[in-house]
């Protein structure tokens, strides 16, 4: 039933009314005669539907009934298509929107890229960019095999890539290389001195002789595991040393925060300018210039996304806002929490390998100063190679 509909629209189709006469007479002639008609109505309403091109023929039989025909409603295709006809901007816009849709379906619409983690996401585009794959490009251009070679040669940390076209869309799979590990030259002689002053707490010696025990002081740069290993004949051997040497040692933090310091906060009015990015071109939607004076910028881009498929359609918005600079005077109390958060920082940053197992700290005041220091006992490795020059 609905294929019949179909066939009826495409083809068209014209509902007439009949007047007058004999109307069963003239329904037989159609009959007869292979006119099929349908939804055919009663007298007090009158006439059927028949094909559009089959309507001038009824005109004979319905002359032979003595009835009259008059064409009351008009449906399918070929009339949409003829009412559209006279209005040309309909037309115009859809040859445009269909040579727009031919040209730029010979382009790259976007590019996808996935299995990156170390590796930021637009050094990969910019790489891609400079080997000629882009939002824009020509998809005669590009050759999987050339835009994977320069690429990899831009960012050698990427082990394998591919590139895959699915129509107008580029998918970009990277996969990248495994940090080589550190390779020791165990057939170059080598001492393990001390990296820091401290106390021993415990040792383990994987090559060499150990020349220190539990609970020895040492200082910075004194021998602790000896290359010279003396075999049972009583000979001796230059090894590679290699320990672990764990120590108590002692540092010391020291912070140092103005009391008096200029804060910038809001000063009211905001800026937003907004640009359309399409294909790589921006096109400017506000016509607005950076303000005058301090001011933060917030951007951001709205993207357009199709079943997941990135778009080479997008909105870039930069929200600038007007700050003024406001002097405020530290307590005490604020100053040493922020002292303190440098401390927790550096103990998670910049004290790696390095183990706090006791923090003294003490703070003074310096004019307009705040200086807190901290006394620092850890725990930590201090077995450090020391190369020796051996004349062959």
């Amino acid at each position: 039933m609905f294929s019949l509909k179909l066939v009826r629209w495409l083809l068209g189709y014209v509902r007439f009314s009949l007047k007058g006469g004999n109307p069963e007479r003239f329904y037989n002639y159609c009959a007869r005669g292979g006119f099929p008609l349908w939804d055919i109505r009663g007298r007090r309403q009158g006439g059927a539907c028949v094909g559009a091109r089959s309507y001038r023929r009824l005109r004979r039989y319905a002359k032979r009934a003595g009835c009259r025909l008059r064409v009351s409603e008009r449906h399918g295709l070929p009339f949409a298509v003829l009412h559209a006809g006279k209005h040309r901007g309909i037309a115009v816009g859809c040859i445009a929107f269909f040579l727009m849709l031919r040209v730029l379906s010979l382009r790259v619409w976007c590019v996808n890229i996935s299995g990156n983690s170390k590796i930021a996401g637009s050094d990969i585009s910019n790489a891609l960019t400079l080997a000629g794959l882009y939002p824009g490009a020509p998809k005669k251009d590009i050759t999987a095999e050339t835009v994977e070679q320069k690429t990899m040669l831009k960012l050698p940390d990427i082990g394998w890539m591919s590139v895959n076209m699915r129509g107008c869309i580029a998918d970009v799979s990277v996969e990248e290389k495994d940090e080589s590990p550190k390779i020791i030259d165990k057939s170059m002689p080598c001492n393990i001195k001390a990296s820091a002053s401290g106390q021993v707490i415990s040792t383990q010696v994987g090559a060499g002789t150990l020349l220190v025990k539990k609970g020895d002081a040492v200082v910075k740069g004194q021998l602790l595991v000896s290359s010279v290993v003396e075999d049972v004949f009583g000979g001796n051997t230059l090894k590679h040393a290699s320990a672990e040497i764990i120590a108590e040692t002692s540092r010391t933090f020291t912070k140092e925060i103005n009391m008096k310091r200029g804060v910038r906060e809001p000063a009211g009015g905001f800026t937003v300018m907004r640009n359309l990015d399409f294909f790589g071109v921006s096109f400017p939607l506000t016509f607005k210039t950076k303000p005058k004076g301090d001011c933060d910028v917030a951007a951001c881009r709205k993207e357009l996304r199709v079943f997941g498929n990135l778009l080479p359609v997008s909105v870039y918005e930069e929200k600038w806002s007007r700050m003024s600079v406001k002097n405020v005077t530290l307590t005490e109390k604020q100053a040493r929490e922020e002292a303190e958060k440098a401390l927790d920082e550096a103990e998670s940053g910049g004290l790696k390998g390095v183990k706090v197992t006791q923090a003294r700290p003490s703070y003074r005041l310096s004019g307009d100063k705040f200086i807190y220091t901290a006394k620092l006992t850890c725990e930590e490795n201090i077995a450090e190679e020391s190369g020796i020059f051996v004349e062959g």
